[in-house]
């Protein structure tokens, strides 16, 4: 049986969808078929789906399937094209633990508002923020632990004012934006055994297949994009997790899930991140 597919989707399945779509009348674009269900796939299975009775909510489960294989052995000579009944084979090593991190990412969405208090006066998800730095990020090789004291801009106890960015070593100097360290934590939390180097500025890991950056001058920049990657604005120092590719051509958008937002929100954004602009440039493991 072949696997369902929705917007999305990746992998040898959904390039055979864009295929056999190729093959059949349309009024709209052929399509590339380069196995990513994006924007553009999406409109040519509702377009199928419309056409053949079918729920044109752009999810090709069994009767989609169905009704387009029967189609593609009328309309081409000596019948439809193979496609595997086999489930596709499972991606292997750390790749395979990106929907993990992905939904480890996706659960903690709602958990950080540095613009809610509790009876206590402190902002929602504090102690949040606080665990992911004592589990992954490392000052000279060593755990980084704060206190609430460290979220006072002034560095005084007894202020009332709070902020998403603690500091480290100073108060006044030593601010630290928690957007890919939230991203190195929920690899972390998957089993990828990555940390953040608050050196350097970037996560490192892990030791076998080290995250390499990956920008626009690779041959393979867009087609590369796998959903869990760890995006980079580097003109606004903004990291964030990719969860999908938007749209399909040479500057599509992401849905991304990002943390350290305006007030410190977790939040899942959807067209704010384009590929092709602000300087934008992803992470993945080394071959």
């Amino acid at each position: 049986m072949n696997p369902t597919l929705r917007y999305g989707s990746s992998g040898q399945f959904v390039q055979q969808l864009q295929e056999g779509l190729n093959k059949l009348p349309s009024s709209l674009p052929a399509l590339a078929p380069d196995g990513r269900y994006g924007s553009k796939t999406l409109a040519r299975v509702k377009e199928f789906q419309s056409g053949h009775a079918l729920g044109a909510d752009g999810i090709v489960g069994p009767k989609t399937w169905g009704e387009l294989l029967a189609l593609l052995a009328q309309w081409i000579p000596g019948g439809a094209p193979a496609v595997p009944a086999t489930p596709e084979p499972a991606v292997s090593g750390y790749e395979a633990k990106l929907p993990a991190a992905l939904k480890w990412a996706s659960d903690q969405i709602g958990k950080v508002d540095f613009g809610i208090f509790d009876n206590q006066g402190r902002p929602l998800g504090i102690d949040f923020v606080k665990k992911i730095f004592v589990e992954v990020v490392r000052q000279y090789g060593q755990p980084v632990v704060l206190a609430d004291v460290n979220f006072k801009p002034d560095g005084w106890h007894g202020s009332k004012v709070w902020a998403p960015e603690p500091w480290v070593g100073h108060p006044k100097y030593g601010r630290k934006s928690w957007c890919g360290i939230f991203a190195t934590w929920c690899y972390f939390k998957a089993g990828i055994p990555v940390f953040w180097d608050l050196a350097k500025g970037h996560p490192v890991g892990p030791p076998d297949r080290p995250l390499t950056q990956v920008g626009a001058q690779s041959p393979d920049f867009v087609s590369g994009i796998r959903p869990g990657y760890m995006g980079y604005v580097s003109s606004f120092h903004h990291q964030f997790l990719i969860e999908a590719v938007n749209d399909d051509g040479p500057a599509p958008t992401l849905r991304t899930i990002d943390g350290n937002t305006s007030k410190g929100r977790i939040q899942r954004r959807d067209g704010d991140h384009q590929v092709g602009k602000d300087n934008f440039l992803y992470r993945r493991f080394s071959a």
